[in-house]
């Protein structure tokens, strides 16, 4: 996966693309999304994808509440302790799941179940339950199934993760962030790091598989030794895999990170120099790189499906599943399906209005075209594979990829010359400088990011 050196990088090549770029869980992104897509539109979709009834699906249900607000937060999310009003809105949501599993007909089978949030593990046991019991109901778990969830190991426990895997539960993902203590005051994270091992421990020997463990850079006090003491000491733990994800700075979007003071955050230089040091240590220590910001034990799944061409990525991050279309439910949950994006009121009370009333709580969305697909195709290529074969899309799509794009093309030799790709005439391949800006290389192929910079300056965290 290249050098275990961290790549070569001056100030100027940082200042000339450290700039705002979209993450690209999707194309379009969420950023496209308009409210002329609602309820309606998404009944209809339904009941179309319905007659697909072979094809798998995904699932996704989000889970907001949480004990207390992390600084750094970047997700939808609501703080309570109020058993009711968690009941209140699992019962919401089992609504949302009865009438989509209806509109779905006989089409049930489901490849992927993932539970997000907030935080899933905050809600109450007997709500898990209920819930489980519910989408097993009304959907057809594979056998094979990835049932996953996130878990905050502040509010977790080992008899906690027990219960989750009996539950069925096979995946499991766990919030660290950073060990350092000085770090956590900084964003209100306080965790011993005793309880983020306890559960780890408690997961492998439950028999969790694909255990994976958060951690971001470029947060609040963090140095190059501190975040380097909490990156080995997870390599010493032998996770699965291993995410560092870039602390997305965006208070014009989310108002609680204004107590995060710009000048406590590392320069742009120095939180690159963060995940360098990362990034070489999980190399060194065995982990494979997967995309741009995971890493994954050669034998894991994750790491086979790179190497064999197969990695995808969706609305989860980076996945193998498969399934044509994915499912969102809960305040917030984004679905695809059909060629549409649509997603849930991401207001609690907005959220409940509409299932009360007995309607889906779609409030806005996005209809693919076939441009729209054929571009997200290529870009979710570059962020799973760091490349691109202009045969294998001229193939897929029937085109001749340098007449269809020739600004694009003119847009990669730029980025050839700034040393982030190499560039032939069959196509490229990222350097190791453009795989940590990979975001920077997919850009050129996004036909909506002038329309949404228009719309609104501040739509994107920065790309380092």
């Amino acid at each position: 996966m290249g050098s275990l050196a961290p790549p070569p990088i001056t100030p100027a090549q940082l200042l000339r693309h450290d700039r705002p770029a979209p993450r690209y869980t999707s194309y379009p992104t969420a950023a496209s999304f308009h409210s002329g897509v609602g309820a309606e539109e998404y009944e209809s979709r339904l009941r179309t994808v319905a007659e697909r009834r072979s094809e798998p699906l995904t699932l996704y249900v989000h889970l907001p509440f949480c004990d207390t607000k992390c600084t750094f937060c970047g997700c939808t999310m609501v703080v309570t302790r109020d058993a009711e009003k968690m009941d209140i809105y699992t019962r919401h949501l089992e609504s949302e799941i009865v009438a989509v599993s209806s509109l779905l007909g006989e089409r049930r089978g489901v490849t992927q179940l993932h539970l997000g949030g907030g935080t899933p593990n905050h809600l109450p046991k007997d709500q898990i339950e209920r819930l489980m019991r519910l989408v097993r109901d009304r959907f057809e778990l594979a056998v094979d199934a990835e049932i996953s969830l996130e878990v905050d190991p502040r509010v977790g426990s080992a008899d906690q993760v027990d219960r989750l895997r009996e539950l069925g539960f096979n995946r499991v993902s766990f919030g660290v962030q950073d060990f350092d203590p000085g770090v956590q005051r900084a964003i209100n994270r306080r965790q011993e790091a005793s309880a983020g091992v306890e559960c780890f421990e408690a997961a492998r020997a439950a028999g969790f598989g694909g255990i994976n463990i958060d951690l971001v850079f470029g947060l609040p006090g963090q140095t190059r030794a501190g975040f380097g003491r909490t990156v080995e000491r997870l390599i010493d733990l032998r996770p699965d895999r291993i995410a560092v994800f870039s602390f997305a700075y965006v208070p014009w979007l989310r108002p609680h990170q204004k107590a995060i003071t710009p000048e406590s955050l590392p320069r742009a230089i120095e939180k690159l120099t963060l995940y360098c040091d990362a990034r070489e240590r999980l190399i060194a220590g065995g982990y494979v790189q997967i995309g741009m910001d995971h890493f994954a034990l050669p034998d894991d799944e994750l790491a086979r499906a790179l190497a064999a061409g197969r990695l995808r990525r969706n609305f989860q991050g980076y996945t193998v599943v498969p399934g044509s279309d994915c499912i969102g439910l809960g305040m917030s949950g984004i679905g695809d399906l059909g060629g549409a994006y649509v997603q849930n009121d991401a207001d609690l009370k907005g959220y409940s209005s509409r299932i009360e009333a007995g309607r889906l709580a779609t409030y806005r969305g996005y209809l693919r075209d076939e441009e729209d697909d054929l571009r997200k195709e290529i870009i979710h290529g570059m962020l799973c594979c760091f490349g691109l074969e202009y045969s294998k899309i001229e193939s897929r799509w029937g085109i001749d990829f340098a007449k269809r794009f020739p600004a694009e093309l003119r847009e990669l030799e730029r980025l050839a010359d700034d040393g982030l790709i190499q560039l032939d005439s069959a196509g490229f391949r990222a350097t190791e400088l453009g795989k940590l800006l990979i975001r920077i290389v997919a850009m050129p192929f996004d036909a909506h990011i002038d329309a949404v910079r228009a719309r609104q300056e501040n739509t994107f965290s920065q790309s380092v």
